[in-house]
């Protein structure tokens, strides 16, 4: 039974997206654009619009370490240090541990003065990397595991230096060997009729400025989704890899769930999960795959706050046989009941606020969002709501001693009790 169809029907209809999902299995595939590629021309989004895919760039920066392994030129396990002389980098980092984030370099995306300065100034690729090597480190390389998009960035490097060419010189033979020719790097070739990214505060807004060169190596790349799904399945194939280097890329340290080389691995119930998120000012993508049952996922939007996480797991549970309900359809003539206005609390603290019909939250990284919600059904105790520019619903429920929120995103769910005064 094809349940994918309808609910991307629905989601068209109530028209709170905007992106492109994609979903294959096997030879199945469902593709479908939604919203707005340009706000401001009124350009819509297509299957093959490019967005920004944030940190799922990484995997192709991997990859081309693993083909300079394979060429005989670096070794996983040697020390960096003699390789780039014009770095002052610890004396045991090797780039094993900077592809599974292993290496305890700090992550210049996760600094204070990141969103405020930061993203907006121009930096070489050695500015960069000089600056945060001059912080300590989190941990001694190899001992534990810490999230770094600068890792990434001294990966690129590297490359540079062995390979003997541009980074996006050796990015683009590679693509192009691959017949990936709608990837891009953005710092050497912006793609044509990209989408632009929104942020959503009540309405949509431009995006934070960032200069690219801040994502050199690590979140650089634009992708339209069905170039992404090729990526995917010719990773998978190892076609850029030999044998050894290809379950490399996909293999964890001992076997957990962590990082992989460029991607996220985990134990699903019917074999591995290999996933990755991306998230770069004023767009978020999603990629989820299980490689046993030959099925990958793929969620790209232009506006920051859309939970693409949750869109990607609900495509792979509808293709499993889970049902889901997508988000109704606003009823015009109804506005939201004054007694679902107030402050809302979950049991993990998260909290939520609803006033005037417009509610209020905090997403990923603790970030601010507002959106106004439309009423789908109403009665003296019962209200369902849909965010009017992202893919959720609300639920409220009242009875004689309190008010009872449920958030939906997909198959997510997320309960709040209301703060009585």
């Amino acid at each position: 039974m094809d349940l994918l169809t309808p609910y991307l029907e629905q989601l068209s209809a109530a028209g709170n997206f905007s992106g492109v999902i994609l979903a294959a299995e096997g030879q199945r595939q469902w593709l479908r654009a939604y919203g707005l590629a340009d706000v401001s021309s009124g350009r819509a989004m297509t299957p093959d619009t490019p967005l920004r895919i944030g940190s799922l760039s990484k995997s192709f920066t991997a990859a081309l370490i693993l083909q300079l392994v394979d060429q005989g030129r670096l070794a996983l396990e040697q020390p960096l240090r003699p390789l780039l002389p014009q770095l002052d980098l610890p004396a045991e980092i090797t780039a094993g541990q900077l592809l599974r984030h292993r290496s305890g370099l700090a992550n210049h995306t996760a600094l204070p003065d990141y969103w405020p300065d930061r993203m907006r100034r121009r930096w070489t690729p050695d500015q960069l990397l000089n600056d945060m090597l001059a912080r300590p480190l989190l941990f001694a390389p190899g001992s534990d595991c810490a999230y770094s998009n600068t890792g990434y960035a001294l990966l690129a490097r590297l490359a540079e230096t062995v390979g003997g060419q541009p980074f996006a010189v050796q990015l683009r033979q590679m693509l192009d060997s691959l017949g990936l020719s709608s990837i891009q790097d953005e710092m050497a070739s912006p793609a044509a009729d990209a989408a632009r990214g929104y942020w959503l505060d009540s309405a949509w807004t431009e995006a934070e400025p960032l200069d690219i060169s801040n994502g050199y190596g690590a979140y650089s790349l634009s992708a339209a989704a069905p170039g992404l799904l090729r990526w995917w399945r010719a990773a998978w194939r190892g076609d850029a890899l030999s044998p050894a280097s290809r379950d490399w890329m996909f293999a964890t340290e001992d076997g957990a769930d962590d990082f992989a080389a460029g991607w996220h691995r985990e134990h699903g119930p019917q074999g591995p999960l290999i996933s990755h998120i991306g998230d770069v000012n004023g767009f978020i993508a999603a990629l989820y795959a299980e490689p046993a049952q030959d099925r990958c996922v793929i969620v790209l939007s232009n506006l920051a706050q859309t939970d693409a996480w949750a869109l990607a797991e609900t495509m792979a549970g509808l293709l499993d046989g889970q049902e889901c309900a997508a988000p109704g359809l606003p009823a015009p003539e109804l506005t939201l009941p004054a007694w679902t206005d107030g402050d809302y609390l979950d049991a993990e603290g998260g909290e939520l606020s609803i006033r005037d019909g417009v509610a209020r939250m905090r997403r990923r990284y603790g970030v601010a969002c507002s959106c106004p919600l439309l009423a789908v059904s109403s009665t003296s105790d019962a209200c369902e709501a849909i965010a009017d520019r992202v893919p959720e619903q609300l639920s409220f429920r009242r009875d004689a001693d309190n008010i009872t929120l449920i958030h939906h995103c997909g198959q997510s769910r997320r309960t709040y009790r209301k703060l009585m005064v």
